[in-house]
């Protein structure tokens, strides 16, 4: 149980801050641009939100209740699977791998945005984080190594976990010993969002970097119910 649960407060460390309790408004239009059903990229999806509840409907027009069961992951129930969104809800990448795209206007993009990619099945080997050597030239302020403490304040979680993550053109990597799957982004603006789920447990949320620091709240469902708690990260070298 603990090494489960030390997955999930590592990859949802870099995760939401206090402002993120508040759930945004997702309501509006969208465009499917990835793995759409019948190939319809660029087909248009609704959301109609009212607090943590809403209707969505898909890209080929089929309906569904939807719900937030927690911030930055939302539950449609007709569809059976649940969604992340971003922080700023311009995407909202749903687990069979379909993303939708707020319609902004202007051209629909048909290749998908690498960052919001779904990650693939878990494996069953460890997954190792590349060397800082073997990384792509950094691309963003961000990129590089950074060391992170968690501290569990609610929940059956242990008291404080300690680790390292790698960002590398913006993208989060962390070593989940490939027992989750992992997703996670850092936007130019600092703002982060991570998600991850695996053996029935599930973490997300969004929070924020300066250059060398950062700091937020993170929370997720264990097998022994909820846990939340803050975190701090720090740039190493």
């Amino acid at each position: 149980m603990k090494s489960v649960l030390y997955v999930l407060a590592t990859v949802g460390a870099l995760v939401a801050t206090e402002a993120s309790a508040q759930v945004i408004d997702l309501s509006g239009r969208y465009r499917c641009i990835q793995l759409c059903r019948d190939g319809l990229v660029g087909a248009p999806a609704f959301i109609t939100q009212n607090g943590w509840e809403m209707n969505v409907v898909n890209e080929v027009g089929e309906p569904s209740r939807a719900w937030v069961d927690w911030v930055g992951h939302i539950w449609a129930q007709s569809y059976n699977q649940g969604a992340v969104y971003t922080p700023d809800g311009i995407f909202i990448t749903f687990d069979s791998g379909t993303v939708w795209r707020r319609d902004l206007g202007g051209p629909v993009a048909v290749a998908p945005v690498e960052r919001y990619r779904v990650p693939p099945p878990i494996r069953r080997g460890p997954v190792v984080a590349p060397p800082p050597e073997a990384l792509a030239p950094a691309r963003t302020a961000y990129d590089g190594p950074w060391g992170v403490i968690i501290q569990t304040q609610y929940g059956a979680c242990d008291p404080e976990y300690r680790f390292p993550v790698q960002i590398s053109n913006g993208n989060v990597i962390a070593d989940t010993g490939g027992m989750a799957a992992f997703q996670g982004q850092v936007s130019p603006d600092g703002s982060v969002w991570v998600s991850v789920a695996g053996g029935g447990q599930q973490a997300a949320g969004q929070g924020r970097l300066s250059a060398n620091v950062g700091s937020g709240t993170w929370r997720g469902q264990g097998t022994n119910g909820p846990c939340s708690g803050v975190w701090q990260a720090v740039r190493r070298g």
